[in-house]
């Protein structure tokens, strides 16, 4: 950071720019989305962590430890490849934000090709828990096979709709997203907690049984504004 603002005022020192105050009224849309934005990561940030908390709080340290083991090894493969394109793509969605068809074709594709590489990894370490587990961490950690099992199947699904709330707050519906988003920072402590009645393999489940309550808004939006109606599924969309 420091580096960054020496570099600045090196460029400002040597290429001086004017600078004017601008008017809220000016910026009243930017800073509407702005803070949309804002309040979704936020509340995006609090529900992401709620089940570390609840595993924490009501099963104990060595639950907790065990949650934490067995969501790093579903997560970390695959997060390592749709950081990359969830990174890039609310540029290019941002760029054909008025053609409808480009935005269909940008999508599917991207989650195509995702889809090809996270699912059978994802698949993957689902299947072969039972016997990936003893050999690599040893026995005392028998406590990751469940919850590595259910997580394996939620992120498998997870990498691929990430995508989706881009595309939206690149559209310019970004309130939507926020709202959407608020509604899982409620809705998935609650199902935290009733999982977690059932240890870490509850609150592992309620991953993959609430999560999408979410992920079908996302789609029906999307559905409806990527005007998708007419053909009641995303696959003859996937011949554009």
């Amino acid at each position: 950071m420091f580096g960054c603002a020496v570099q600045t005022a090196f460029i400002l020192y040597w290429r001086r720019y004017e600078f004017s105050t601008p008017g809220l009224e000016q910026l009243g849309q930017e800073l509407t989305f702005s803070f949309h934005a804002l309040l979704s990561r936020v509340a995006w940030y609090a529900y992401d962590n709620w089940d570390f908390a609840v595993a924490g709080k009501v099963l104990g340290e060595v639950p907790l430890g065990s949650y934490t083991v067995a969501w790093t090894i579903s997560s970390a493969p695959v997060e390592k490849i749709t950081n990359k394109v969830t990174g890039v793509t609310p540029a290019y969605f941002s760029a054909i934000q008025n053609s409808r068809s480009e935005l269909r074709r940008y999508l599917l594709r991207p989650t195509e090709i995702l889809s090809l590489v996270t699912v059978p990894a994802s698949g993957g370490l689902a299947l072969s828990a039972d016997y990936l587990v003893p050999v690599v961490l040893g026995p005392k950690w028998y406590g990751v096979i469940g919850p590595l099992r259910l997580l394996g199947i939620f992120v498998a699904a997870r990498s691929v709709t990430t995508i989706l709330p881009n595309l939206l707050t690149a559209i310019g519906d970004a309130r939507f997203v926020m709202w959407t988003i608020i509604g899982s920072a409620i809705v998935m402590p609650i199902a935290f907690l009733i999982g977690s009645r059932w240890g870490t393999n509850g609150i592992a489940a309620a991953w993959v049984f609430a999560y999408p309550l979410s992920l079908f808004r996302c789609i029906t939006e999307l559905v409806g504004r990527l005007d998708c109606k007419r053909r009641n599924t995303f696959r003859p969309c996937s011949r554009l």
